[in-house]
C-alpha cells in the first residue's frame, strides 16, 4: 500500500470519526436548542405578565389621581362658596358685635359722667366700676382675636376647616364676654338706681317731717289765738259787767 493510500485510508478513518462524533452529538444540540427556546418563550410570558402587571397599575394610579384631583376640585370650589358665604356672615356678625359693643361703651361712659357730676353717691361704686371695666376688656380681647380669625381664612390651606371651627368658637366667646360685660353694667346701673330711690325715699321723709312740724305749729299757733280771743272775749265781759254795777 503506497503513502497515498495510507494517507486516503487516515483521513477517511478520521472524517469518518468526525462524522460519527457529530451523530452523536446532534441529539444533544437539538434538546438544548429546544430547552433555549422553551426558557424564551417563558420569559418573554413572564414579561408580558409584568407589563400586563404594571399596565394596570398605571390606569388604576391614573383613575386614582383623577378621583383625587375630581375630589379636589370639588372641595375647592365647596370651600370657595362657603368662604364666600362665611365672609359675607363674618361681615355682618363683626358689624353687630362692633356695634352691641358701641351700645354699651356709650351707656357705660353716660354712667360715668353721672357719678362724676357728684349728683349721686354710690358706697360700692369704685367696686362695681372695676368689674365692668374688667367684663370690657375682656370683650374687646375677644372682638380683636376674633378679627384675626376673620382675616386668617384660605381655601388654600388645609387646616382651613379647623379655622372656620375657631371662628364659630370665637363667636360665641365673643358673645359671652359681651352678656358679661352687660351684666356687669346692668347691675352698677341697678345698684345706682336704687340709690336715688333711697334719696328719694330720704328727701320725701324728711319733707313729710317739715310737713308735720309746720301742720303742728299751726294747729298750735291756732289754739293760742282762740285761747287769747276767748280771755280777751271775758275780759270785755267782766269790764262790761263791772261797769253796770257801778
Amino acid at each position: 500500500m503506497t503513502i497515498t493510500q495510507h494517507l486516503k485510508t487516515g483521513a477517511s478513518a478520521v472524517i469518518a470519526s468526525i462524522l460519527l462524533v457529530a451523530l452523536m452529538l446532534a441529539p444533544v444540540s437539538a434538546q438544548a436548542n429546544k430547552d433555549d427556546v422553551a426558557t424564551r418563550k417563558e420569559q418573554v410570558k413572564q414579561k408580558v405578565e409584568e407589563q400586563k402587571t404594571k399596565g394596570k397599575k398605571d390606569v388604576a394610579d391614573k383613575r386614582s389621581e383623577a378621583r383625587e384631583l375630581a375630589t379636589q376640585e370639588k372641595r375647592q370650589a365647596a370651600c370657595e362658596r362657603k368662604q364666600a358665604k362665611l365672609a359675607n356672615t363674618m361681615d355682618s356678625i363683626g358689624d353687630k358685635v362692633g356695634r352691641f359693643s358701641l351700645v354699651i361703651d356709650k351707656k357705660y361712659e353716660q354712667v360715668q359722667d353721672f357719678y362724676n357730676s357728684g349728683k349721686l353717691g354710690v358706697a360700692n361704686y369704685e367696686e362695681m366700676a372695676e368689674t365692668v371695666d374688667n367684663a370690657k376688656n375682656a370683650s374687646q380681647l375677644e372682638i380683636e382675636a376674633l378679627s384675626e380669625l376673620n382675616t386668617e381664612l384660605d381655601c388654600e390651606d388645609p387646616d382651613v376647616s379647623a379655622t372656620i371651627a375657631a371662628y364659630r368658637s370665637g363667636v360665641n366667646d365673643v358673645k359671652q364676654s359681651l352678656r358679661e360685660y352687660r351684666k356687669a353694667l346692668v347691675e352698677l346701673i341697678s345698684s345706682m338706681r336704687a340709690s336715688i330711690a333711697a334719696e328719694k325715699q330720704d328727701s320725701s321723709s324728711t319733707d313729710d317731717s317739715k310737713d308735720d312740724d309746720e301742720e303742728q305749729a299751726n294747729d298750735d299757733d291756732t289754739s293760742s289765738n282762740e285761747t287769747d280771743s276767748n280771755q280777751s272775749d271775758d275780759a270785755d265781759s267782766n269790764i262790761e259787767g263791772g261797769g253796770s254795777n257801778e
